[in-house]
């Protein structure tokens, strides 16, 4: 790929370049553009959708500064940032009028991360009932049979919590509510049990009748998801033993395990295992396989208990166990989760 962009580039007669490089290695970057570009010119440094894969523990903003130290007056640095800092009542009143399905689905993806960790613990009830209460009014004004509509309503599955939404969705899946346009679909049903389950509404006898419906790869995906999150201490420890304890789960079942176990209104329930994750994330890496390894480093790491106990606890596990590189740099990302979310969390205080 790299002698292929080098050929194709040739016939601009050395005025585009192509550098293979880290982005945190800016002196290497700037040395070779410097070959091609006239530093004592306007120029512009273009970082558009990438810095967000950078971790705060490799400094984005010296990165920046490195690639802009050289420019000339007039020069111009373009970021572009995705963000799960989003506040969902702006969410709401402004996402209907996008017309592209895909950023729709993703803005209320992160709104809904945002009400989970950005939100103070005290303002968060209030904040997702308004929110899931906008999304139930945007669900009815979309076009019927829509993909905003549909986009709309799974959101408001994932975080409807009120008596009267839940109502609502538990009229959805037994098709005595229906909305129109709306298509309970395989999908949508499984989203809707998700909820009714982690809420406490529907149990066990919900779960296997789902299954009976949709016995396929995806419905058992499903199914370990909705079970593990089953809003009790006993559904937690068969899920946790399923994923840590056990080596049978295939990777799509275990990676879906974790999705239902670490249920952000589950805090309570999931906090026995913060100390639990550090005692056995080290022995999983050293004895699992890649991809499982780091489905549970990353995916049990307790980030949702926002609180600097669990970024002191993961620097001393850092300091005391001295993992290996690739695991350290895991915990490390999570710690700096939880440190953003608690810089969140204090500027939503003061609002």
């Amino acid at each position: 790929m790299l002698d292929q962009a080098r050929t194709r580039l040739a016939e601009y007669g050395g005025r585009v370049t192509f550098v293979r490089a880290d982005l945190r290695d800016t002196a290497t970057i700037t040395a070779a553009a410097a070959a091609a570009l006239d530093f004592t010119q306007p120029a512009a440094v273009l970082l558009l959708a990438v810095l967000h894969f950078i971790p705060d523990t490799d400094d984005p903003a010296a990165i920046v500064a490195g690639l802009a130290s050289g420019l000339a007056p007039g020069s111009f640095v373009v970021i572009s940032h995705l963000t799960a800092d989003i506040a969902p009542t702006q969410v709401s009143a402004g996402v209907a009028a996008e017309t592209d399905i895909v950023t729709v689905q993703s803005v209320l993806r992160q709104a809904a991360v945002a009400l989970d960790l950005y939100v103070t613990e005290q303002r968060r009830p209030a904040a997702k009932a308004a929110f899931a209460a906008d999304l139930h009014r945007l669900t009815t004004q979309a076009a019927p049979g829509s993909d905003h509509q549909l986009a709309f309503v799974r959101s408001f599955a994932a975080v409807a919590g009120q008596d009267d939404q839940l109502d609502l969705l538990q009229g959805l899946l037994d098709a005595t509510v229906a909305i129109d346009g709306l298509t309970v679909d395989t999908e949508l049903r499984w989203a809707i049990l998700r909820r009714l389950v982690s809420c406490g509404r529907l149990g066990e006898p919900a779960i296997d009748a789902e299954l009976d419906r949709d016995n396929t790869a995806s419905g058992r995906r499903h199914c370990a998801t909705v079970r593990a999150g089953r809003p009790t201490p006993q559904a937690k420890a068969e899920a946790w033993a399923s994923v840590v304890e056990s080596e049978d789960l295939p990777n799509a079942l275990q990676t879906a395990t974790i999705a239902g176990f670490l249920d952000p209104d589950h805090r309570e329930l999931l906090r026995p295992y913060v100390e639990r994750y550090f005692e056995v994330v080290g022995p999983v890496w050293e004895n699992r396989s890649h991809e499982m390894s780091s489905n549970i480093a990353v995916g049990l790491y307790p980030g949702l208990f926002v609180e600097e106990a669990t970024v002191a606890r993961t620097d001393t596990y850092l300091a005391q166990e001295h993992p290996v590189a690739p695991l350290a740099r895991l915990l490390s990302e999570g710690r700096d989760g939880v440190q953003r979310a608690m810089r969140c969390q204090a500027r939503d205080a003061l609002a």
